[in-house]
């Protein structure tokens, strides 16, 4: 089988930094995340400090110069302009989705998958966690909308 890349730490006993701190242990193990410390080292390759001074991620200045041309054309002309980049930005979520929705679908054991997300298993129903994690859910979705809420009362 296939291990895929940062699914766990890497190598231990390398002295590393996370968020500017020194520790004796690579900053993976001590944040116990894989994910972690592939976002600060090898995403945003963060360093220790000012002091500390890196190399340009050409990638990530790749990234930031590209999403700021777009945003200079989208209001290059104004309104007119503007108002046909709202057909790009309305549209293309929709078909990202759809070309991910028939892409995960035809992989292997989908329907499997599909199959254990709609047959309910009502023993959960008296586990209390299931409930907290239902209440907290609807906090986080009722704080995204609050402010519309306020705007139209």
């Amino acid at each position: 089988t296939v291990s895929l890349p940062f699914t766990t730490c890497p190598e231990a006993g390398i002295n590393e930094t996370m968020y500017g701190v020194l520790s004796n242990m690579t900053c993976c193990q001590a944040s116990k995340d894989p994910a972690n410390y592939y976002w600060w080292n090898n995403v945003l390759q963060v360093s220790s400090g000012f002091e500390d001074v890196r190399n340009f991620s050409l990638p990530l200045l790749g990234c930031l110069a590209l999403s700021w041309i777009i945003v200079y054309i989208c209001v290059f002309k104004g309104v007119e302009s503007s108002g046909k980049a709202v057909y790009f930005t309305a549209t293309f979520p929709y078909l990202c989705l759809i070309i991910l929705f028939f892409r995960g679908v035809t992989l292997p054991g989908a329907w499997l998958g599909i199959q254990i997300y709609i047959t309910p298993d009502f023993s959960k129903l008296l586990v209390g966690q299931v409930w907290l994690d239902a209440a907290t859910q609807i906090f986080f979705s009722l704080s995204l909308g609050f402010g519309a809420l306020v705007a139209f009362a």
